[in-house]
């Protein structure tokens, strides 16, 4: 995707279907900058994920755990790690 608030928005659309959410997660990555990511299954069980990049990010290059039910402009923070860690 293009953007986390369409990452967001399609974490709230799964959740409002009853899409299994199975994690939340930033992945870090040099060169890209960071992901919001939101992985979900499908009715088989099988693992997708939606991804949007974040290009702030701190010097820690390292994966968080994100809260989607935050707002936008939170998930971007915690992303790039200019928020408290979320815990699982």
């Amino acid at each position: 995707m293009e953007t986390p608030a369409e990452i967001k928005e399609y974490y709230e659309r799964f959740k409002a279907q009853g899409v299994p959410i199975d994690h939340c997660v930033s992945h870090a990555y040099e060169e890209m900058g960071n992901t919001v990511s939101c992985y979900f299954l499908d009715p088989e069980g099988n693992c997708f994920e939606v991804y949007a990049l974040v290009p702030e990010r701190d010097e820690k290059r390292i994966n968080r755990p994100l809260d989607l039910d935050k707002s936008v402009d939170e998930i971007v923070a915690q992303a790039s790690g200019r928020a408290p860690a979320v815990a699982y």
